[in-house]
């Protein structure tokens, strides 16, 4: 058959399926909205004095004391809401909205933060799990989306799949 024909020569084709949408949008608006939440929340909460008149990094400094946890530095983080444990180098990292703010999202998340060190401290278990996850999930959260639309624009049902396992993972 000729290719004006319309006829399907036998080779994959491959279109673009709208219900495509039906599956990533929900996953989508959650994320954004989930990002949101928590930047709205930690813009709210700001602007709240904490009582003890502690920093993020004192409020940090003062639980892992109180654990009994010297081994622990608590150093500062470039980015809004960057705040993270690394276990690997025993590190406290508290971004700049935090490290010095003494509000109670300040003190809220230096606490957070802190609890993650006291896990490991304590060989928590789920804590190790976890470490294992945050590099698989931080990298598939990241480009999952990208690799979805790429797919979506390219009508490559395969690597529509590969965006989403990589989102979810």
């Amino acid at each position: 058959a000729s290719a004006s024909s319309g006829r399907n020569d036998g080779g994959p084709t491959m279109m673009f399926d709208p219900m495509y949408f039906l599956f990533i949008a929900p996953a989508f608006i959650f994320s954004l909205w989930a990002s949101w939440r928590t930047k709205a929340n930690f813009k709210t909460y700001s602007k709240v004095p904490v009582s003890s008149g502690l920093s993020g990094a004192e409020a940090a400094a003062r639980l892992l004391e109180g654990a009994g946890i010297r081994d622990v530095t608590i150093t500062r983080s470039r980015g809004m809401l960057s705040d993270h444990y690394n276990p690997v180098t025993k590190s406290l990292a508290l971004s700049d909205g935090v490290y010095d703010s003494r509000s109670l999202a300040a003190v809220g998340i230096a606490a957070h933060e802190s609890g993650h060190a006291i896990q490991h401290a304590r060989h928590y278990g789920p804590l190790k799990l976890r470490s294992m996850l945050v590099p698989t999930a931080g990298i598939g959260s990241n480009i999952g989306y990208i690799v979805m639309l790429i797919g979506l624009f390219m009508s490559s049902q395969n690597m529509v799949l590969v965006g989403a396992v990589l989102f979810s993972a």
